[in-house]
């Protein structure tokens, strides 16, 4: 354990930087848990073989809340991010097609992944730390790992999805906090790249179609190169079916939807496909974020915050103020 650790947090995306930062702005020391390499969680891009970067997690957030403008601004700065000034479409279930909604767009440059590695400047996170249990003891919570444990501390803050949380609670936990209520979608994505420039007219889509449900361009964002590579992300319909097909068929499958329904001939020369097992919240109520009934143990995330990227913030700055308020 490290001297003076206050709260551990699980997980280092959004949610899980934002409240560490949020926590230390109150005083508290926090140190962040995460499984991968690195930062990012849905801040996700890949490296391809031609040295170029594909988003393949969320793919633009907005900044409506000024304090997120603010947290970005002060932790993040300003070179770690630029409006994607992009035409953007939305189909209707009658196919008819209309501009997205106004709004003003950003991503990461060079990659969205740029957003959590700036924060992460400014913290102390142990990677490739895959924690398998949080557990409540007389001195505090112990967060068990495959290699030992840590802690004790005197409180945790899990940033998973609800999938993943109830996994690593105890029973009486998960009922005491009404984990069991919610529910995560599926998606499968896949980047095509393309030896010749598409000109469908558009830079990104939101569709309403049988299989897939997003698709833009990725050169088309600041800073990506010039290499013509396309994400699709299937809807969570079609991923939910598809949920343990092989990834080479899925590959397969949605290249021919987006091929056909876009009237895309030209030759691909590479692709990557993932699967996002907990994508998108499933619809229903739910609060911004949870904590337990002592303040020790509390749960945020974009998940509880419509599955936006700005939501993750608002759902850790949620938490947090509320702990720090209390008297």
């Amino acid at each position: 354990m490290i001297q003076n650790t206050d709260i551990a947090i699980v997980g280092a995306g959004v949610a899980g930087l934002a409240a560490a930062l949020r926590a230390r702005e109150a005083g508290f020391t926090p140190i962040i848990y995460e499984k991968s390499r690195g930062p990012g969680g849905r801040l996700a891009s890949k490296r391809t073989r031609d040295d170029a970067s594909v988003d393949i997690g969320a793919q633009f957030f907005t900044i409506r809340n000024p304090k997120f403008n603010a947290f970005l601004r002060e932790y993040a700065g300003a070179d770690a991010l630029q409006l994607w000034d992009a035409t953007l479409w939305h189909e209707s279930s009658e196919n008819g097609v209309d501009s997205f909604h106004q709004a003003m767009r950003y991503v990461g440059t060079p990659r969205m992944t740029a957003i959590t590695r700036a924060l992460s400047r400014h913290l102390s996170i142990s990677t490739g730390a895959r924690i398998t249990a949080v557990s409540a003891g007389p001195e505090g919570w112990t967060l068990t790992t495959d290699q030992g444990s840590h802690g004790p501390f005197p409180r945790v803050i899990i940033t998973t999805p609800p999938e993943q949380a109830r996994d690593l609670l105890p029973e009486s936990l998960v009922a005491a906090m009404t984990l069991e209520q919610f529910r995560m979608l599926p998606c499968w994505t896949l980047a095509l790249r393309f030896e010749e420039a598409l000109t469908p007219g558009f830079d990104g889509i939101q569709l309403a179609h049988e299989s897939l449900g997003w698709v833009a361009r990725n050169t088309s964002k600041p800073a990506r190169g010039n290499a013509e590579w396309w994400v699709i992300h299937a809807n969570s319909t079609w991923s939910e079916t598809h949920r343990d097909t092989e990834p080479a068929i899925v590959a397969e499958k949605l290249t021919t939807a987006f091929r056909q329904r876009f009237g895309v001939g030209q030759p691909t020369s590479d692709h990557l496909v993932h699967r996002w097992l907990y994508a998108r919240p499933a619809p229903g109520p739910r609060p911004l974020y949870l904590s337990s009934a002592d303040n020790g143990l509390g749960l945020c995330g974009d998940w509880l915050a419509g599955g936006r990227v700005e939501g993750a913030f608002e759902s850790a700055d949620a938490l947090i103020t509320a702990w720090t308020d209390q008297p």
